[in-house]
């Protein structure tokens, strides 16, 4: 058994990095981890070997039928920033816009991801507007004309419907519940009233589910399943479309304190909570839909410090995933609490998307926002950055 010598000096350049550095839960390799680096046992004609790591290389080196598992994999190249990544089924949906002499555009994409040896789908244009929104064969973004109506697109045979936002003066970004589009809007410039509006794509009727004042409905996180939550008055609050539940405070999960951002997915939600001291707290808690279980995810630290760091964006199966500072991409293990960092550019990162065992994130490295994605389902493997460094 022979171990290349520039593999071995890759990871051990990398691992004196991560703790002469002092970098924050980088991945900690032990002797169970040996597989991670890549032993050679002998090559294919193809340079697959059994046995061996996966590498980051386009082929399937560990003969499992997917191809550079925990690797970064660019999936868009345009020099028009995408953002708003939103993933289901295997897809990704997001937005692109163009800023230049000819003026501002923002439009619609969406294409299959490069899951289980699959090859990388074309991108499909699907419109004009922007906050897209994917739930399984169906992505939703608000339109870009003067009544801010809404379409929801059925894919793979792109037909849309177009849901007119009635008496709002202002829209924000709508979600797909199920078979429910849901939004918030306010009836004109600078109202602090805002109401969340339903549609229901199968019976075509829609509904106020909630007229508040104090409003916040995340960018991200805010439905799962068919239930819908947000925020309103510091309290979370949530309703369940598919049968009827009335809206109503998820009580006792705050402990006392306030919610200030959140997102939800799988059955948990990730809350940035405030207490109500003189000077107030502040702390990132996992949550437990079910059961209500608490789990602290950082210290708690002043408000009067950078209190929106870590700012979780996702969250779905066993991890959650956000930024740690406006340069680095990280990811939570949520059955050990341990957090690796995903990117190390210092680049701008944007928002991330999670569905099971797959992450995206977008990042501008190249100079403009791109779309990156990493198939985390041999986690446990090794499979994280196999090569033994962050891009």
């Amino acid at each position: 058994m022979v171990l290349s010598a520039m593999r071995f000096w890759a990871h051990w350049a990398w691992l004196c990095v991560a703790f002469a550095g002092g970098c924050d839960h980088q991945l900690q390799f032990d002797g169970d981890d040996l597989g991670a680096l890549n032993v050679d046992l002998g090559t294919n004609s193809d340079g697959s070997g059994l046995g061996r790591r996966e590498r980051c290389n386009g082929i399937d080196d560990d003969l499992d039928g997917k191809i550079d598992e925990g690797c970064p994999i660019r999936l868009t190249t345009d020099p028009a920033d995408d953002t708003y990544p939103t993933l289901s089924n295997g897809r990704v949906a997001w937005r692109r816009a163009v800023d230049n002499a000819v003026g501002y555009t923002q439009t619609i994409w969406a294409r299959d991801l490069p899951l289980g040896g699959r090859a990388l789908g074309a991108e499909i244009r699907l419109g004009d507007g922007d906050f897209p929104w994917l739930s399984g064969d169906r992505i939703a973004f608000r339109n870009l004309d003067a009544d801010q109506a809404y379409s929801v697109v059925s894919l793979p045979s792109n037909t849309s419907t177009r849901i007119p936002a009635m008496g709002a003066e202002f829209t924000q970004r709508s979600r797909l519940a199920s078979s429910w589009l849901v939004w918030s809007q306010t009836a004109s410039v600078g109202s602090e009233s805002y109401s969340l509006e339903v549609y229901d794509l199968l019976a075509t009727t829609r509904r106020t589910l909630a007229t508040v004042g104090a409003f916040t409905f995340p960018d991200q996180g805010s439905v799962d399943g068919s239930s819908v939550f947000w925020i309103q008055d510091g309290k979370l609050w949530t309703a369940d479309l598919a049968t009827g539940e009335a809206p109503h405070v998820l009580a006792g999960v705050l402990a006392g304190r306030t919610a200030w951002q959140f997102v939800v997915g799988g059955g948990r939600l990730v809350v940035k909570e405030r207490t109500a001291d003189t000077e107030p707290l502040c702390q990132s808690v996992l949550i437990d839909r079910q059961t209500g279980a608490r789990t602290e995810l950082e210290p708690l630290k002043t408000v009067s410090s950078d209190c929106a760091l870590p700012w979780f964006s996702a969250v779905s199966g066993r991890f959650a995933a956000g930024a740690r500072s406006s340069s680095a991409m990280w990811l939570t293990d949520l059955t050990t609490l341990k957090a690796y960092q995903v990117t190390s550019y210092f680049r701008e990162v944007g928002e991330a998307a999670l569905d099971g065992s797959t992450l995206v994130w977008t990042d501008d490295r190249n100079d403009s926002f791109d779309l990156f994605m990493m198939d985390l389902s041999d986690f446990d493997a090794g499979d994280f950055y196999p090569e033994g460094l962050t891009p």
